[in-house]
């Protein structure tokens, strides 16, 4: 059985993952949906998602059906931020390459939002080997694939390190396609809960 710690505040009309950092929400624009109120706490409490290994594999193949569809979805979301296929790979490698250690720091709340740029000195270094193998992509297609985000000004690279440009997470698309993630999130998470393939825990 594997847990997931979620914590509801009360008055925030949000659920948030404990100790959260990096990507904050933005304003969506997708259309509230029935399932965005199908659970609820009150007060600030803790709750544990969980995965009960016998329930969920008597329910594996429409588990798989959702997680297929929620997969799907959540590359189709990143798309809009990105462009084409490779150029999301390459995207999302950079981030979760540069960023990854901002989750196992104390970081200024200040920074837990979009809306700040992060110092460059709290970020670690993206090469195009490190892009290359989070991807799968080849050396020389990642490498010819960096360079056209480069011009593009999608990318920035600088000694052999690549990052995203300036500004690029402080538009107004990236909180909506990050909002847009938790929102498909959100709505799988509770498919699942209602088919009995995850509980919740108090």
């Amino acid at each position: 059985m594997h847990k997931l710690c979620i914590r509801r505040v009360a008055g925030s009309g949000s659920n948030q993952p404990c100790s959260a950092h990096g990507f904050a929400a933005g304003v969506s624009q997708r259309a509230p949906d029935a399932s965005a109120h199908a659970f609820s706490w009150t007060g600030d409490e803790m709750v544990r998602l969980s995965t009960p290994s016998t329930q969920a594999a008597a329910k594996s193949r429409l588990v798989g059906i959702r997680l297929a569809l929620l997969t799907l979805r959540l590359r189709e979301n990143w798309q809009l931020l990105f462009g084409d296929r490779e150029a999301t790979l390459i995207g999302l490698a950079v981030i979760a390459t540069v960023s990854e250690r901002l989750l196992r720091t104390e970081l200024d709340p200040a920074l837990e939002s979009l809306d700040k740029p992060m110092p460059l000195d709290q970020l670690s270094t993206c090469n195009i080997s490190s892009i290359a193998t989070a991807t799968g992509l080849n050396r020389e297609t990642a490498r010819r694939r960096v360079d056209q985000l480069v011009r593009s000004g999608l990318l920035v690279k600088e000694r052999g390190s690549v990052r995203l440009a300036p500004g690029f997470t402080q538009q107004k698309l990236a909180c909506e396609v990050v909002q847009a993630q938790l929102d498909a999130l959100r709505r799988s998470v509770n498919d699942l809960i209602r088919e009995g393939a995850m509980t919740l825990e108090p």
